[in-house]
């Protein structure tokens, strides 16, 4: 480097230095002067927090407490007695307003005991137990009296023997639920025992699918599965109402006049004989009429009674009779109804009629 440009450098480093002097010097001025500002002002007034707050208005009670059924009477048994419990801690909770206090809480519980606990119960109120003076502590005293000692090996029974059946997979689970977390199994046991007492078609779709991982997948999967086959025997089990067709043309058809009338003797006061009788059976006003007018009972001919009459004689041994019905053709036009063309025959009359096939 030559002499001249080292000149040059060092010019420019000595007027940057001196720049940089001059605007410290200001920097410190400017502060300076600030804090002489400061101490001139002097200490701030006092405060005085009454101007500013405003008492705090009361709050009124705007919500009221859920109305909670009371808790079932204890009378001993020691499998309900961790349910009762429960239903205590329960309704403490949702009413801390009306259980406002212990001797509310343990006075409360004492009324609902019964039997042989509240007998227990008073003879610690006359005493004046002091396990009486909070909930904590009574309720120590009431799991010493009636928890099942065997507990656990009451669940393990209980929970080996439990089936889902027939019934829906919602209750085998809250029922397996209710005793799983008192035999003190992993969840590896428990997940097999679970799956054990599951229905047929569960383990079956079990099977095809593979076991989830854990019992919340496993519960979670089993109600899925078993609503919808629950669903499908609805569906399967639900029938369809049939309704006819209209109608088309029933123009070729014999009216209900001609049909169902056969024409008879006018110069004949004898009534024809009747038709559609179910079982062969009269209905009884019929049978009390041809007795008065003394006719046959089973053709209704005025000239014999019925033990001679020819017709019934003849149809016993054998012979061929006049009074038959035959089936002889089929419609051309198509019907929604079941319709049976005859032809009904007696005294050498013969008429056609259309049968309907109810059921």
């Amino acid at each position: 480097m030559e002499p001249v440009e080292v000149t040059e450098a060092v010019q420019a480093l000595t007027l940057q230095v001196t720049g940089l002097t001059r605007t410290i010097q200001e920097l410190h001025a400017e502060q300076q002067q600030l804090r002489d500002q400061f101490h001139a002002m002097g200490p701030p007034p006092p405060y005085d927090p009454g101007d500013d707050l405003v008492a705090p208005q009361p709050i009124a009670e705007t919500t009221s407490e859920p109305q909670v059924p009371l808790p079932d009477r204890f009378f001993g048994d020691r499998s309900k007695f961790e349910t009762f419990v429960l239903d205590c801690h329960v309704l403490f909770s949702l009413k801390p307003q009306t259980y406002n206090s212990e001797f509310i809480r343990v006075r409360a519980v004492i009324s609902l005991l019964g039997g042989e606990p509240k007998r227990w119960a008073h003879t610690l109120l006359r005493q004046n137990d002091p396990s009486l003076d909070t909930w904590a502590s009574f309720s120590r005293a009431l799991e010493s009296m009636y928890r099942d000692p065997h507990q656990r090996d009451t669940a393990q029974t209980v929970i080996k023997n439990l089936k889902q059946g027939r019934r829906p997979v919602e209750e085998y689970i809250t029922e397996f639920r209710h005793f799983s977390h008192q035999t003190g199994w992993n969840d590896t046991a428990l997940l097999d025992q679970f799956r054990l007492g599951l229905a047929d078609h569960l383990k079956d779709e079990l099977a095809r699918v593979g076991i989830p991982p854990n019992m919340e997948a496993l519960n979670d999967f089993c109600i899925l599965v078993d609503r919808r086959m629950r669903e499908r025997r609805q569906e399967r089990g639900a029938t369809i109402p049939w309704i006819p067709r209209p109608i088309s043309n029933l123009s070729e058809q014999p009216s209900a006049s001609t049909a169902l009338v056969p024409v008879s003797n006018p110069g004949s006061s004898v009534e024809p004989m009747q038709i559609g009788l179910v079982n062969g059976r009269l209905p009884r006003a019929e049978v009390d009429r041809r007795r008065q007018l003394h006719l046959c009972l089973y053709c209704a001919e005025a000239s014999h009674q019925v033990r001679n009459c020819p017709i019934r004689n003849g149809s016993r041994r054998g012979k061929p009779i006049p009074h038959v019905i035959h089936a002889i053709h089929t419609s051309k036009n198509p019907s929604p109804l079941l319709l049976l063309p005859i032809l009904l025959q007696w005294q050498q009359k013969t008429i056609p009629l259309q049968a309907m096939v109810d059921s």
